[in-house]
């Protein structure tokens, strides 16, 4: 806070807060209030103007101004005016640093815009005065000849505003808007964040909607495993709606990924080819003969591996000589598995 700002007298913290652009209506608590405010947020502002006047002392004395009458102001006008391009010319290179731009065939959302500026003008202390000064930064593509056509008519940024919206902004009824309201759904891949932002958003330039109305909204439009997952009664305002459906949103992820992460780690079973002179005829594994055998027997053709039938009765033609075949076999050391 700079302290020497409230040894000023009222005609001197005006002169100062014309210079700097500052609204200088009210009585001197509030100029200087005023004044201490933009201290803070400016303080190379102030800096810039005690440097200008010469008339800091080394000890941080207060500048002098000497102000009779609005009339005869001894000021330094040259200093003043000065000190006022070069914060206009600050002012103006911040707003170009927003990167905020509107082009008329290109930009689908003038509200949005509107809105955008009005919060970096509050955030940034700046007047609308000033943001008016710094439009041309904001528009692009043919935005400036409409700019150029009507800008001698806008004294203020709410005469601008208002013609903006004469032009870019197409009246819809409240009934219009409701049923927009009304046909906007979550979608199946909406993220609920997204989809809580673009109702709270069109509900608040529809107005008229309560807080209670807002959570009923936007719970009977949202997708149905959300309302499965919660009930309405079980929710207290837009919040807690958020938290919970976060909380599912959390759960589907992890089953996503357990589902993915065992479709990885799956091995696929590979059919192994059935080699008569390879496997027991009796138990059909391999490692061992039909004489060797200890397990329990099972039912199948030892010629073509078919399960529930014996080789006799699967290949009748072969008869005796299967038979003879078996013994053979019972006796022969199957090759290594």
């Amino acid at each position: 806070m700079k302290a020497w700002l409230y040894r000023l007298n009222k005609g001197e913290i005006t002169a100062m807060a014309k210079a700097l652009n500052i609204e200088d209506a009210g009585k001197l608590e509030e100029l200087c209030k005023r004044m201490g405010r933009f201290a803070e947020e400016h303080p190379e502002q102030i800096d810039a103007f005690e440097t200008y006047t010469g008339e800091i002392g080394a000890q941080g004395a207060a500048p002098r101004l000497t102000v009779s009458t609005p009339t005869n102001l001894e000021f330094r006008t040259s200093t003043a005016t000065d000190m006022a391009f070069q914060y206009d010319e600050k002012t103006i290179d911040q707003i170009r640093k927003w990167g905020c731009h509107f082009d008329i065939p290109r930009s689908r959302n003038p509200a949005a815009l509107l809105e955008k500026m009005g919060e970096l003008r509050h955030a940034y202390g700046f007047t609308p005065t000033q943001l008016l000064k710094g439009l041309p930064e904001l528009l692009k593509g043919d935005s400036p000849l409409w700019f150029r056509n009507y800008r001698d008519s806008w004294g203020t940024w709410d005469d601008f505003e208002r013609d903006f919206r004469r032009k870019f902004l197409p009246r819809r009824s409240p009934a219009t808007l409701r049923r927009e309201i009304m046909g906007q759904h979550q979608q199946s891949a909406e993220k609920v964040a997204h989809y809580v932002t673009v109702m709270m958003t069109l509900m608040r330039r529809a107005r008229g909607y309560s807080r209670d109305e807002q959570l009923d909204m936007i719970y009977e439009n949202m997708n149905p495993a959300y309302e499965h997952y919660m009930r309405i009664d079980d929710v207290q305002s837009i919040a807690e709606l958020q938290s919970r459906a976060a909380e599912f949103e959390d759960i589907l992820q992890e089953q996503k990924e357990a589902a993915k992460r065992e479709k990885d780690t799956a091995v696929p079973s590979i059919a192994v080819v059935y080699k008569k002179n390879d496997c027991c005829w009796r138990c059909k594994q391999r490692g061992h003969t039909r004489a060797q055998c200890r397990r329990q027997a099972r039912k199948f053709c030892s010629q073509c591996d078919k399960d529930g039938v014996l080789t006799k009765d699967c290949r009748p033609k072969a008869g005796k000589a299967s038979g003879a075949g078996e013994d053979a076999a019972a006796n022969t050391t199957p090759s290594p598995a």
